[in-house]
């Protein structure tokens, strides 16, 4: 028996001195933490290895401490050390993943930087964290040692608050915790059954396709001793031309997948596992960073680095996976509330878990990403909102974008905890708020193989794969997981294969928290996208989106294929966005950063039929006041108070699309315009293309053109290809002059019309126009009105209903046999109340008051989350 404790303490001593003189951190060093010359019989467990850690400058304005460094206090590696800033009070929280029992924890301080005075504290919970440990008027500048105490604790915190004789920063190599067991916590059996479940799950999705093995025999030649590769830029720092370590990511995972893949002649290939833990260990250890784009060091690389990681889980020693490994972390903490990003760093996090069969972690990540699932109220704030909208990055509506990937993720993790205890994170009340933001957002703002261009934010500027809607393989599986829901998911999914008719048609959508609407019939899809105050129009980062300065500006969609405007965006012509009023200068269309509103009157109401939407606001410039009445699955769209005294020529577009077909106007006569043909200041009646009508009433100041369009991906994203593309594209606009002062315009558009049934509608639509100007613009359509009222004021309709409204609203009427439905909103989303009079008299109920005139109807309107949003009555003519 001594025999064997004597060669086991000299195999520790051996590991020892292993670990100290080896760069790679693969091996655990267990030290002579308390100095009393003895070794351990048994592997020490370093509870902290490789755990999430989080650094601060514990006082009032403090903004963290070296947090990018925070990783080398847990990576194993005591030639390498976090430096603090020079400020004498600092917090480092580690997260151990789960709650572990406590009772020593060892400070490694690297030269000579230690401290007199600190605190350990411990919590179950990151919000209840209670100090244990402390110590004054001391001098550790070497190791210091906490021992005498067992916690349980998920959270170790330890602050430092007294520097030794030195100037700058401390610097600590390593800290390290450990229990009295030298042990982790024991996974049951169902627990590490789950975790097994997952992991196959994820294992399976990686190795669904055939391998590839192109590559890997040279991958495997020209890697270096070390595990790198000499045509690779490690030290790049520069993600706008592609984040060149990346690529060394990309090589692992080939392998990885070649490795682990039955179908693969390197099918378990021992040479070729070695070579990928080499060129992991190689990575952690390089810690490759971007300097220009955090995605890269948080999000990017990390998810290149877990596939390999898991694919080769199994056949590592656990040591040796523990070892490549730690370059995963879980920062999921850090980022509740990010919405897209949570699920990313989510995902990581669960890839980590199953690495480490850590069940903590990989329930702590089925927890984050269920956490999406819920409404977030204040604006900004990104995430889901409660009219079916996506934001991500501030107040931008992202359902196109972020929000489409989101749903991608969501329904892959719901498939992938199917029947294990992760599955319990997505509550039937989380599933209810997935289900509505699809079938009461995405759906609503789709139609055919198409997402609304304004919901894409920057993603407009790089090329798509021909669908930019939601996956069919995701409907396929809500349509399993929704059974309630399952004919309008297979529906939607034969409308995007078949174009099939829309599987919601006739509706009308005021996405309120987004200053976006959307009307949908069988056969076209309409919408109009402004800005105010309350919203970030659209963004240009990373040299993305150059363009895109008038795209929230009054934009709108309007489609019947599905295909009008599909890659069309490097070949655009950017002063000119459908349906914006903007100066025809291409050097005011560049955007950098965020396009933030700045107009307060920005708003819509509708009645889930018909909608107005509406802004006043001035850019670049240029004051305009807009609208949008979508009515009757129409859209008359009028302009008024538009004036620039820029020295400027200013354009209303009023489409720009791909040219599909015969393009056909009426100037007194019915005409075809050539294929190449150019009309300029024509006086139109209408114009038909593409299975739309458009009707001017006469304006003569519209240019009408047919051409080829020239352009590049890099013209509008300074990472793209600079080869020139060229389109046929239609393009019909209104131009209002140099320096108007005081225009306006109006047009119908008139979607899902042949050109025979276009004919016929266009002398029978009843639509009369009683004011167009910059206190109010108001419609009448049959036995429909329309108002706009940009401040209070009053409006006389040609059937002589007068209609008067104390403040700013927008006011959509329908008189129906012996009722008027009144829907209401408020445009600038201040007020809690409104008064709207009529000259009729009206039943005295629900806030009616009858005047000499006719009645006075006061009218609550929607606070809080559903402020800006629109409240429908119904009222009895008297």
């Amino acid at each position: 028996m001594e025999l064997t404790k004597l060669l086991g303490r000299f195999f520790w001593i051996f590991l020892s001195f292993l670990a100290i003189s080896c760069q790679d951190d693969e091996v655990i060093d267990p030290g002579n933490e308390d100095g009393d010359g003895q070794e351990p019989d048994t592997e020490v467990v370093n509870l902290a290895l490789g755990k999430t850690v989080e650094t601060k400058v514990n006082d009032l304005n403090g903004q963290g401490s070296n947090p990018k460094m925070a990783g080398l206090i847990t990576d194993g590696d005591s030639t390498t050390y976090w430096e603090s800033a020079d400020s004498y009070k600092h917090s480092i929280l580690i997260d151990l993943g789960g709650v572990q029992e406590v009772s020593k924890i060892v400070v490694r301080w690297a030269d000579g930087r230690g401290c007199n005075a600190y605190n350990i504290n411990f919590g179950k919970e990151r919000d209840k964290i209670t100090n244990v440990v402390g110590k004054n008027n001391v001098k550790e500048d070497k190791i210091s040692t906490f021992e005498g105490f067992r916690e349980e604790a998920r959270y170790v915190e330890f602050v430092v608050r007294g520097r030794l004789d030195y100037k700058g920063g401390y610097r600590i190599a390593e800290i390290e915790v450990y229990n009295e067991n030298n042990e982790e916590h024991v996974n049951t059996p169902e627990e590490q059954k789950a975790i097994d479940t997952i992991t196959e799950r994820l294992r399976a999705d990686y190795l669904n396709d055939d391998p590839d093995e192109k590559g890997v025999g040279s991958f495997m030649n020209s890697m270096q001793s070390d595990g790198s590769w000499s045509d690779i830029d490690y030290d790049d720092q520069i993600s706008v031309d592609g984040w060149k370590p990346e690529g060394h990511l990309n090589r692992l995972r080939t392998m990885a997948i070649n490795y682990s893949h039955p179908k693969s002649s390197f099918y378990n290939n021992p040479t070729l596992l070695e070579k990928i833990e080499r060129g992991l260990l190689f990575f952690k250890q390089k810690a490759p960073v971007s300097s220009d784009n955090w995605y890269y060091n948080d999000i990017g690389a990390p998810q290149k680095y877990m596939v390999p990681v898991l694919l080769i889980k199994g056949s590592l020693p656990r040591k040796n996976m523990m070892a490549v490994s730690v370059y995963l972390k879980d920062k999921i903490e850090g980022f509740i509330g990010g919405g897209k990003n949570l699920s990313w760093i989510a995902e990581i996090a669960m890839h980590k878990g199953c690495a480490e069969d850590n069940y903590s972690t990989v329930q702590h990540s089925f927890n984050a990403i269920a956490s999406t699932l819920a409404i977030v109220p204040k604006q900004g704030d990104e995430g889901i909102k409660i009219d079916g909208s996506y934001h991500q990055h501030h107040a931008q509506i992202q359902s196109g974008s972020y929000g489409m990937s989101l749903v991608d993720d969501i329904s892959q993790f719901m498939e992938i905890s199917a029947e294990t205890p992760f599955a319990n994170e997505f509550t039937s009340e989380k599933k209810e708020i997935f289900h509505t933001m699809l079938l009461d957002g995405t759906l609503l703002l789709s139609y055919r193989q198409a997402i609304d261009f304004g919901t894409r934010g920057r993603n407009v500027a790089r090329p798509s794969t021909g669908y930019t809607t939601i996956s069919k393989d995701v409907l396929r599986k809500l349509a399993v997981g929704d059974p309630d829901n399952a004919g309008m998911y297979n529906g939607w999914i034969n409308h995007i294969e078949k174009g099939s008719a829309f599987p919601k048609p006739n509706v009308n959508k005021h996405f309120w928290k987004s200053d976006m609407m959307t009307q949908h019939g069988e056969e076209f899809y309409l919408s109009a996208k402004i800005i105010s105050k309350r919203t970030y129009g659209t963004e240009s980062l990373n040299q993305e989106n150059l363009k895109a300065f008038n795209l929230p500006l009054g934009s709108t969609n309007i489609m019947t294929t599905g295909n009008e405007y599909n890659d069309i965006f490097p070949v655009w012509d950017w002063t000119r966005i459908p349906g914006t009023t903007a100066i025809n200068n291409q050097d005011k269309t560049v955007l950098n950063g965020y396009q933030i509103g700045n107009n307060e009157f920005g708003g819509g109401a509708s009645n889930n039929l018909d909608g107005i939407m509406a802004f006043s606001g001035e850019y670049n410039g240029l004051q305009a006041n807009k609208a949008y009445f979508f009515i009757d699955n129409m859209m008359i769209c009028m302009g008024s108070g538009i004036s620039c005294h820029e020295g400027e020529e200013i354009l209303t577009s009023v489409e720009q699309n791909f040219l599909n077909g015969m393009v056909v106007y009426n100037d007194g006569e019915e005409k075809q315009l050539d294929s190449d043909g150019d009309l300029q200041g024509k006086q139109l009646k209408w114009v038909h293309h593409n299975n739309t009508g458009y009707i001017f009433d006469q304006a003569d100041n519209v240019t009408m053109r047919n051409n080829t369009q020239t352009g590049s991906w890099k013209e509008i994203n300074g990472t793209g290809k600079s080869d020139l593309i060229s389109k046929k594209v239609f393009s019909l606009w209104f131009n209002h002059g140099v320096n108007p002062i005081d225009e306006s315009y109006r047009y119908i558009v008139v979607p899902g019309q042949s050109l025979s049934s276009f004919r016929t509608l266009v002398d029978q639509v009843d639509l009369q126009v009683a004011q167009n100007s910059s206190v109010v613009q108001a419609i009448r359509k049959n036995s429909k009105y329309g108002f706009v009222f940009y401040q209070k004021g009053s409006v006389t309709m040609d059937d002589d209903l007068k209609v008067s409204v104390d403040k700013p609203a927008i006011v959509l009427i329908e008189k129906n046999d012996s009722r008027y439905h009144i829907t209401v909103s408020d445009p600038t989303y201040t007020q809690s109340d409104l008064t709207l009079s009529l000259n009729k008299k009206l039943e005295a109920v629900d806030g009616v008051t009858l005047t000499e005139e006719g009645c006075n109807v006061a009218i609550k309107l929607p606070t809080d989350d559903y402020q800006g949003s629109s409240i429908t009555k119904s009222y009895m003519i008297k």
